[in-house]
């Protein structure tokens, strides 16, 4: 049903946008229709976003200007304002419009130029149809207000009513007392002022209206552009983030400071009373040098010679608040992240002030003669408060001048804002005043959003987005391995900041889950890791930091306090004035002091002041926030390791992998690979380097257990001591086996080696007919050897290295586990120890004993050549008796020499 309506009404809803019907098309009738279709079809998908039209619309008007069809793109920029200005439509639907009102108006600049003329005529149309539209809607507002006027003259307006809603009840005494009737509404001034204007002169009004709105939006649009041309640093600017710019006090300062240029003409005009008193209202948004003010080292003050002194200098300290409290908004608005969270939340609290301000200006506007400095002093009297506290919040938690920031570290500066609110809001209930504990514990929480949106981003991408360098942890690439480590503290307060409760939760957290996170983001991992818990870490750290907060709050919040009246909001007050040149600057504070659309209305700072604020006076708010935010991190950290330990132990087999190392490197199943050992080594005793690391090569492949992680040799030259094993496993593996534990390994496997060579070759010796001491010492060198393998406590050793592997619940913990038998190996096999030239020594016995061996074999060999020999046999006897008494020498030198050895092997 709903997609048959869609096809009978959506054509006809086309030709009348474009002014054409069935038998007369328009040139881009198929193309708006197909486009119009899909914007339907996935109406809750827009992919129309405020950036890309924005970014359309710049460049759509500013190819009309360098085409030389200014008219053109004018015309189009005031379509794009009637729309903008239409309060009837939703936000999100404005720029789908806009986006829409674009495509139709499209046309090739050579088409434009050719049809200029037709062109230009429906401009002239257009300009009529607005014109007759704004007069309309101005003729039907005069109506009304013609009649609301008419049954508000047959109603007594009281006074003190109306500066109730300013929230001060002392104020009616006063303005009684001078007859002045402030509470009339701005529909009922503007029905009277209708009322006494001829036809004419309303026209020419409508018409200067409609001139002046065009101007306005104009220069709303020009701002636009000219922000998206203006280039912008990396390393000054986040990319894709917008930030407000104050230009309401500026613009609305010099709005009031206007009809106060011309000194005597505005005295005669409101009386002394009354310029005094707008000059004061206009000090309150743009300070200078005037009749009764004068700005001295750039702080307002009072002129000596100003009339009603004692009066004046009750607004002097509200005053020079308001100007250096504006003074830090502005000025840090653009600097650091908490920073810049920080003033957006002093602008939003100050925001009652400035509507109270505004509010009574335009009570002022309607009887321009009457009105008192008293009547804003009562008027302001709720909101002086406020504005103090405002200001000492500023003051406590960071307000140095410029001067004295240069030198220390943006991470410096940061943290100082949290430490001061943090102190601030651990005041004693005895010390607070006005609220400052509450006020102080709201700013901090929405400064923490900072920190926490750093955390989301570490979370989720293992970078922690830091634009500025302002927060306390800190990415390094340390050996091609990522680190996460807390920034250096230097400066005068530094023992202080690393003392914060706040300072020292994250500084845990960055340890606790910081080795762990590295190694998912080093392996390429972390996605999966992200993919696989998206419910918990998806969800806004900063949300659910406010979340366990607000349900810690619960049982020290009191009743809440009765709402005290308050002047109206600036976007009501924005719906209750025609006059443009106001309705702009009301919309642009309205922008400036918009809370952030993203956020949950419980993590704005008007909710937190609200929930901070109705808590008892002896509430730990600063112990409650800092648990808080540990409770909201202690699930990650535990869901990290938890995920790591089972990544490594359970998916890649940790433990079967480092039995494999053990085996291949320690040379625990020598008996199976010895021929092949044996082959190579004499191999490379040869001079065949080549042949000899095939030989290892093959003898590695056809036993290693795990083909994935294979073994490759490394044999530059024929010295053994040159030879090394390298090993190839999962990148994740290498936070648990180092290169340099496998250079420790690749040391006890040469060592094994030729022990086991060594050991081999006194077993393979021929049995000779002798038991002299040669034949114990071949015993005890073998057994000697033997002991130096040291296979039973490396074997117990890596049982304990298991045993705690299966008892490990992080990753810091699989780590100890195997740099524990790492470094018990080295003890174990003596690598780090000056006992290697026992090692040495044995070695060169075990080869000296051999060579010996083998000699004796053949010194006492039985003669055969004898039969053969055509030689006397006496000539053959005294041969026999001259070999045997060389051969009892020999055998007394070698006895001699096993006696040295045993001496040694003893």
């Amino acid at each position: 049903m709903q997609q048959e309506i869609v096809e009978r009404c959506l054509p006809q809803l086309l030709q009348h946008l474009l002014e054409c019907d069935e038998q007369q098309k328009h040139v881009d009738y198929d193309d708006c229709l197909k486009y119009a279709t899909v914007c339907i079809a996935n109406h809750n998908e827009s992919a129309d976003t405020y950036e890309s039209v924005e970014e359309n619309l710049t460049n759509f008007i500013e190819r009309f200007h360098l085409e030389c069809l200014g008219e053109l793109g004018d015309t189009v920029k005031l379509l794009s304002q009637v729309i903008l200005d239409d309060q009837q439509l939703l936000e999100e639907h404005k720029w789908s419009v806009l986006d829409f009102m674009l495509s139709v108006n499209f046309r090739a600049f050579n088409t434009a130029r050719m049809y200029l003329k037709d062109l230009m005529a429906c401009r002239q149309q257009l300009l009529r149809s607005l014109d007759w539209a704004y007069s309309y809607k101005k003729k039907a507002r005069f109506k009304a207000e013609q009649q609301q006027g008419e049954m508000l003259q047959k109603r007594s307006f009281d006074l003190d009513s109306e500066l109730d809603s300013i929230g001060d009840n002392s104020l009616s005494a006063a303005t009684n007392q001078s007859s002045v009737d402030l509470s009339l509404d701005l529909s009922l001034l503007s029905s009277h002022e209708s009322s006494a204007v001829s036809p004419q002169q309303e026209a020419a009004k409508d018409q200067a209206e409609l001139e002046q709105a065009r101007q306005r939006y104009s220069l709303a649009l020009s701002q636009l552009q000219e922000q998206q041309q203006q280039p912008k640093a990396s390393n000054e600017e986040p990319p894709n983030e917008a930030r407000p710019v104050a230009a309401f006090a500026v613009s609305f300062g010099n709005y009031l400071h206007q009809p106060l240029q011309d000194v005597q003409q505005a005295v005669q005009q409101y009386g002394e009373e009354g310029f005094l008193l707008r000059e004061v209202l206009a000090m309150f948004f743009q300070p200078r040098s005037c009749r009764y003010f004068e700005v001295n080292n750039q702080l307002l003050q009072l002129r000596s010679n100003a009339a009603q002194q004692k009066l004046l200098s009750k607004f002097l300290a509200p005053l020079q608040h308001m100007q250096l409290l504006q003074l830090f908004i502005d000025c840090y608005q653009r600097h650091l992240e908490t920073l810049s969270s920080l003033t957006a939340a002093l602008r939003r609290l100050l925001k009652p002030v400035v509507e109270t301000l505004t509010y009574f200006e335009q009570r002022v506007a309607i009887d321009p003669k009457q009105a008192t400095l008293r009547c804003l002093l009562r008027a302001m009297r709720p909101s002086l408060p406020r504005l103090q506290l405002l200001w000492s919040l500023a003051v406590g938690s960071y307000a140095l001048p410029p001067q004295q920031q240069l030198g220390i570290a943006a991470h410096y500066r940061s943290q100082y804002i949290v430490y001061n609110l943090l102190q601030l809001a651990a005041l004693p209930a005895h010390l607070d005043t006005e609220g400052r504990r509450g006020s102080a514990a709201a700013l901090l929480l929405h400064v923490l959003q900072v920190y926490c949106q750093f955390l989301d981003s570490w979370w989720l991408l293992g970078d922690f987005q830091d634009w500025h360098a302002e927060f306390p942890a800190q990415q390094q690439l340390i050996d091609g391995r990522t680190q996460y480590v807390m920034r250096p503290l230097e400066g005068e307060d530094a023992s202080e900041l690393s003392q914060s409760p706040i300072y020292q939760i994250i500084e845990r957290h960055i340890v606790c889950a910081g080795k762990s996170l590295a190694v998912l983001h080093d392996a390429n991992r972390l996605g999966h890791f992200v993919g696989v818990h998206r419910a918990l870490l998806k969800k806004s750290l900063y949300h659910m930091l406010i979340k366990t907060l607000l349900l810690q709050l619960k049982p020290y919040q009191q009743e809440p306090l009765k709402k005290q009246p308050k002047a109206p909001d600036i976007f009501r007050q924005l719906r209750a004035t025609d006059n443009e040149q106001l309705r702009g600057m009301y919309y642009a504070y309205y922008k400036e002091s918009q809370v952030d659309f993203k956020l949950p209305h419980i993590c704005t700072i008007d909710e937190l002041l609200k929930q901070c604020l109705s808590c008892v006076s002896y509430a730990p708010l600063h112990e409650l926030i800092c648990r808080s935010l540990d409770r909201v991190l202690e699930p990650r950290v535990l869901l990290v390791n938890s995920f790591v330990v089972h990544l490594l132990r359970d998916q890649l087999q940790l433990q079967q992998v480092l039995k494999e190392l053990r085996r291949v490197y320690l040379l625990l199943d020598f008996d199976e690979f010895a021929e092949q050992l044996e082959l190579a080594l004499h191999q490379l005793e040869q001079g065949f380097t080549a042949l000899a690391r095939q030989q290892l090569q093959q003898m590695l492949d056809q036993h290693n257990t795990r083909v994935a992680y294979p073994f490759s040799v490394a044999l530059p030259s024929a010295d053994l001591d040159q030879l090394s094993l390298l090993y190839s496993c999962d990148a994740t593996l290498d936070c648990i086996i180092y290169a340099s534990q496998l250079d420790l390994y690749n040391i006890a496997y040469r060592r094994q080696l030729q022990l086991h060579v060594a050991i081999r070759k006194l077993q393979q010796l021929p049995t000779l007919n002798f038991t002299g001491t040669l034949q114990s010492c071949k015993a005890n060198l073998e057994l000697a050897l033997r002991q130096q393998l040291k296979l039973p406590q490396l074997q117990q050793a890596a049982v304990e290295c298991d045993a705690q592997l299966e008892l490990s619940v992080s990753l810091p913990q699989l780590q100890l586990a195997h740099n524990t038998f790492v470094q018990q190996m080295c003890c174990i096999l003596l690598i780090d120890n000056d006992d290697e030239e026992l090692l040495q020594e044995l070695l060169m016995l075990a080869n000296i004993l051999a060579k010996h061996w083998l000699r004796l074999q053949r010194v006492f060999a039985t003669p055969t050549e004898a039969s053969s020999c055509s030689c006397n046999a006496d000539d053959f006897a005294d041969f026999d008796a001259q070999f045997d008494e060389l051969k009892i020498d020999y055998l007394l030198s070698v006895n001699k020499l096993s006696d040295a050895m045993q001496c040694l092997l003893d």
